[in-house]
């Protein structure tokens, strides 16, 4: 809020705007709208915990090319070079929601203690067991926004 920015970094807003928008952590159930592959975010490929999206962009646009190129199928590539991550990352989203900032410092204290942020990353985003169980409860509780989860164009 702003009274807590300005409590917070002792500096006045001039002129505040309300912001905002609507999260949709999901794994989509198809990347293609009719027959044509879509990638990164309009597929829905977003870092649910972090909001990232770069490398799920930079692969989902490779394996859509491949598709293309080689006649592949392209769910099943994006599947499985994709899913499991995301399915991780949403356990760790409903986590980090579930927490609130205890979690986020939870998750702070734990990077300290490595060196290497991507080796603490890999781990964090590794597809264990448990994280593959939880996942369709963690779907549940960040259930999406839209009223068709499947909508993948522009219009949706």
């Amino acid at each position: 809020t702003v009274s807590a920015f300005q409590r917070l970094a002792g500096m006045e807003m001039m002129n505040p705007q309300p912001h905002g928008g609507v999260g949709n952590f999901r794994i989509p159930v198809t990347a293609l709208s009719g027959v044509h592959p879509v990638a990164g975010e309009q597929a829905g490929f977003q870092d649910t915990l972090w909001g990232f999206g770069m490398r799920a962009a930079i692969t989902s646009g490779v394996l859509a090319a491949r598709s293309l190129l080689h006649g592949d199928d392209y769910n099943r590539l994006w599947r499985e070079s994709l899913e499991r991550p995301m399915a991780a990352a949403l356990v760790n989203r409903a986590f980090y929601g579930l927490l609130g900032n205890r979690g986020y410092r939870w998750c702070m204290r734990r990077q300290e203690n490595h060196l290497d942020a991507r080796e603490f990353l890999r781990r964090l985003y590794r597809p264990t067991l448990a994280r593959r169980l939880l996942a369709p409860l963690a779907g549940l509780h960040l259930r999406s926004q839209r009223r068709d989860i499947s909508c993948n164009h522009v219009d949706c």
